[in-house]
Order: C-alpha cells, then sequence, then structure tokens
C-alpha cells in the first residue's frame, strides 16, 4: 500500500491493537521495539504475536464488522448505465443532460484525461475530448470539470492548459468547441449553468481563498460575489432566480465579518446567498460539526438535495425548508427551519451526483467492487430512508455524547 491507503491502514492497525489489547500496550509496544531494535520483536514480546498475525487478526476482526455493517444496505434500485469502465482509469464527475438523455463524465489514467458523452437511450459512449499525455506521476483529478446548459445543447468543460484557465463550450448539434480563457482566477473548483443559460455560477481559487463568480457568457465578464478566507465549494443556481446555493466551512452567517481563522470549521454547512438583492447574511440550510454536506441542488426554492456522510457513508439527503411564526409585534415575525430526510442507504458512498430538475431525474457516480457504476434514478422513485449508522458512525456518536456527559457532569460539580 502506497500514499493516503497505507496511512488510513496504519491507523486501523493501532485501532485495533487499542480495541483488543487495550491502549496501554501501544507505549510498551514502542518501548520494546526500541530497545530489542526491532518491531517483529516487540509485537512477540508484548503481543505474544508476530506482526503478520497481528495483522491477519486485525484483517479478520474488520471483516466481521464490514460484512455485519454491510449487510443492511444496499445498491441503488435501478440497473447500471452500460457503460464500459477500466480498472487503471479512475472516473471523476458525471452531469445529466436536463432532458436526461445524455450523461457526461470524466476519467484519469496516469495523468490523462478524458471527457466522455453517454447516450442513454442508444446505450452508446463516445470520447469527446482528450489531454495530456500518460506518465507515471501523480495525477491532477480535479480537472476537467463539466456541465450542462438549460437546453441541452451545450456541454461546458472547465480545464486547465499551460498554466491557463480554459472553458470550452461543446455544440450538441455541431460538435464545435467554442474555446474562451477564464483571466481572473487562477484554478475553478466547482461550477453550474443559470437557469437562462447566459451565466455561470463559479467556484474558484483567486488570491490562494476560493471564493464565488458570476460569469456572463454574452459580456465574457467575471463578478465575484464572495471574498473571504473561508471555503465555497459545489455551487449551482436555485432555478429562476438569482439564488446560490453553495457548500461552504464559515462559522459565521455574516457577509461582512472579519477573516477571522477561529470561525473557520473542519467541515463544510449549506448556504443560500442571492448574489443581485446582496443580503447582509447567508442563509444557513444545514448546521452539522461532524460530517460534511456537499454538491447541493435546488428544485426550487424549497426543497433541495444534497450528499452526507452523516452515518458513515456518503449518501443523498433531501431538505426542506419551512417556516413558523417565532412572535408578533406590529407584523409577523417567521423563523425559518430545515428538515432533512435520507433517502439512499447504499453500500457504498456516493462519488458524484448530477440532478436535472427538467426531467425530474437525477445521476449518481458509485465505485463497488473495485469498479465504477453509474446509475440515473426519478425522483419519484426515491422514499424516505432509514439510514442505519456504521461502526464509524456508531463511533462518533459515543464520543459526543460522552463529550456531552462529560460537561454535564463538570456543570453539576461547579452550580
Amino acid at each position: 500500500l502506497t500514499g493516503p491507503e497505507s496511512t488510513f491502514a496504519g491507523h486501523a492497525l493501532w485501532y485495533y491493537i487499542a480495541e483488543v489489547y487495550g491502549p496501554e500496550v501501544i507505549p510498551n509496544l514502542l518501548y520494546m521495539s526500541k530497545i530489542s531494535r526491532s518491531v517483529e520483536s516487540g509485537f512477540l514480546f508484548v503481543l505474544g504475536q508476530s506482526l503478520d498475525g497481528v495483522i491477519e487478526s486485525a484483517q479478520k476482526y474488520y471483516l466481521a464488522k464490514y460484512i455485519s455493517d454491510d449487510g443492511q444496505r444496499k445498491l441503488p434500485e435501478s440497473e447500471a448505465l452500460k457503460i464500459r469502465t477500466k480498472k487503471t482509469r479512475t472516473y471523476q464527475r458525471i452531469s445529466l443532460s436536463p432532458d436526461a438523455e445524455f450523461v457526461a463524465f470524466t476519467s484519469n489514467e496516469l495523468g490523462q484525461y478524458k471527457v466522455w458523452l453517454h447516450n442513454v437511450q442508444k446505450r452508446k459512449t463516445k470520447k469527446i475530448m482528450k489531454g495530456n499525455f500518460k506518465l507515471e506521476r501523480i495525477p491532477d483529478v480535479s480537472y476537467p470539470l463539466l456541465s450542462w446548459s438549460p437546453s441541452s445543447d451545450i456541454l461546458a468543460v472547465i480545464y486547465e492548459k499551460k498554466g491557463k484557465v480554459l472553458l470550452e463550450l461543446y455544440d450538441m448539434e455541431t460538435k464545435k468547441w467554442d474555446k474562451r480563457e477564464l483571466v481572473r482566477v487562477e484554478k475553478v473548483l466547482g461550477f453550474n449553468f443559470s437557469n437562462d443559460g447566459k451565466r455561470l455560477v463559479i467556484s474558484a481559487i483567486k488570491n490562494s481563498q476560493s471564493d464565488l463568480f458570476v460569469f456572463n457568457l454574452l459580456q465574457n465578464s467575471m463578478r465575484q460575489i464572495t471574498n473571504d478566507i473561508y471555503d465555497d465549494l459545489t455551487p449551482s443556481f436555485i432555478p429562476n432566480s438569482n439564488k446560490i446555493i453553495f457548500a461552504s466551512n464559515r462559522g459565521s452567517d455574516s457577509v461582512r465579518v472579519d477573516d477571522d481563522l477561529s470561525l473557520m470549521m473542519e467541515n463544510t454547512d449549506l448556504f443560500i446567498y442571492d448574489y443581485k438583492e446582496k443580503p447582509k447574511t447567508y442563509k444557513r440550510l444545514v448546521s452539522s460539526q461532524d460530517y460534511n454536506e456537499k454538491q447541493p441542488y435546488a428544485l426550487n426554492e424549497k426543497y433541495f438535495s444534497f450528499l452526507s456522510g452523516e452515518n458513515g457513508i456518503i449518501n443523498r439527503y433531501v431538505g426542506q425548508v419551512d417556516s413558523t411564526i417565532s412572535h408578533v409585534d406590529t407584523t409577523i415575525h417567521y423563523r425559518y427551519f430545515t428538515k432533512t430526510t435520507p433517502v439512499s442507504n447504499y453500500k457504498r458512498n456516493i462519488l458524484y451526483q448530477s440532478m436535472s430538475v427538467e426531467s425530474r431525474q437525477f445521476a449518481e457516480m458509485i465505485k463497488y467492487k473495485g469498479r465504477y457504476k453509474f446509475y440515473i434514478e426519478s425522483f419519484k422513485d426515491v422514499n424516505e430512508e432509514k439510514v442505519e449508522n456504521t461502526e464509524y458512525g456508531n463511533s462518533v456518536e459515543s464520543k459526543k455524547k460522552a463529550a456531552q456527559r462529560l460537561l454535564t457532569e463538570k456543570g453539576t460539580q461547579f452550580a
């Protein structure tokens, strides 16, 4: 194992030792390994097993937990799209056309990226773009980025070449490309079309911070919407409005807040902002501290969908914005709140999702048994799911409860 996988494996091994033998044996293991100048001897002296034996026992331990946990979940109900994938490639992003006739996605193999177009009805896939050469290197999988115009006749692709950020528009009828350069940003992280097809909302890096921008396709001009140290990611327009729904790690809802690092959260919440009216606060939709909410799409101003790993596996959730009367003086004042409901309970993470409001369908990408799989499902097929916590989710909940219990006990002592 190499890279992040080796790190995860190491953490898993030490966690297994702490769970089975107790955390107090870890200092003894390190000490005996040091004085004997042998990791193998350290394990034999302290645990009575060789390192290979402990690793084998850890594998059996996690496999037993995994099988029990995996049996509570399922895969998407619909049949996977007939898209052939290669094990040597990684696949990123999926974008469903508004008429749900085409699915666009990207692949990367040894640093060479490709953009693919899959015809859902004809079950045919073709390559429409290729960039870079295959080389033994760490690949940049952050590009290319994809988004469809509302009329489904244009596929927009953003990528980087020779230090320039380029936007290319692929005409589905003429099969020709229209290339433009995005000059005011250093890197684009995500983007989506407006409902009229004349604007793009873009999450991009400028001056080493990620902010939101609106790009006017007719005027070829860029307008900056946010300007602070907080991350503003995966933006999209709410249909038929100037409001933008996005994920951010900002701790404060105020627009004019100082760049205070203490207000930067570890995970992202969901926000709405009207870039034309410029209100003084961002409207926070979902608030959490232990997990990310990401890739939001709005059906309208009341309903939206997003991905969250609340239970330990990234699933799809639907949010509903509602209101209640908070108080009455000369006028009636309302308090707004959001109710979220899980609508999937999958065995694996949803890596990417894309939504078509027009066709009432969404597309998603999942990796299962070493293969990437692509699915399209209808909104009407989505029902409320009871999402069971994974072992990880249970451990997070246990830690939260323990921390709350400790605070309660301290409060009682000083009362």
